[in-house]
C-alpha cells in the first residue's frame, strides 16, 4: 500500500535478519525483516501511520536517513513518484527510510504493504 497510495517510491524487502535488543527487561531475540521505505521527508508522517497500523510492535523502528547526492534522474523519479505534485526545490533532502518488522509466524503480502502475524 505505502507504493500504491504515493507514499514510496520503493519499498525493498530483505528477509531474514536477526535482531537482539533489550525489551522490558529481558534480552529477546527475534528475527526480521528490513524494509527500506524510499520516500520524501514530507511524507514521513504519513508513512509512519501507515506502519503502524499494521506493525505488531509497540514501539516499531523507523528512521529516516538524509540522501546527501545521488543519481539527479534517480532522485527527481523517486520525488515524482511519491507524489502528484514533485518537489520543485533544491534544497528538499530525499531520505530513505528505514524500518524493521518482525515475521515471526505468517506473512501476507498485500502489494508492498506487508501485514503480519504472530
Amino acid at each position: 500500500k505505502l507504493v500504491s497510495k504515493r507514499l514510496s517510491a520503493c519499498v525493498n524487502i530483505v528477509p531474514g535478519i536477526t535482531s537482539i535488543y533489550r525489551w522490558k527487561g529481558s534480552v529477546e531475540t527475534e528475527s526480521e525483516v528490513l524494509m527500506i521505505i524510499k520516500t520524501r521527508t514530507d511524507r514521513i508522517p504519513d508513512v509512519t501511520r501507515e506502519v503502524k497500523a499494521s506493525h505488531p510492535y509497540e514501539v516499531f523502528e523507523l528512521v529516516s536517513v538524509p540522501i546527501q547526492t545521488g543519481n539527479p534522474d534517480y532522485l527527481k523519479w523517486l520525488s515524482e513518484s511519491v507524489d502528484r505534485k514533485p518537489i520543485i526545490a533544491d534544497e528538499d533532502v530525499v531520505p530513505i527510510v528505514i524500518t524493521t518488522v518482525i515475521t515471526a509466524g505468517i506473512v501476507i503480502c498485500v502489494g508492498i504493504y506487508t501485514l503480519f502475524t504472530r
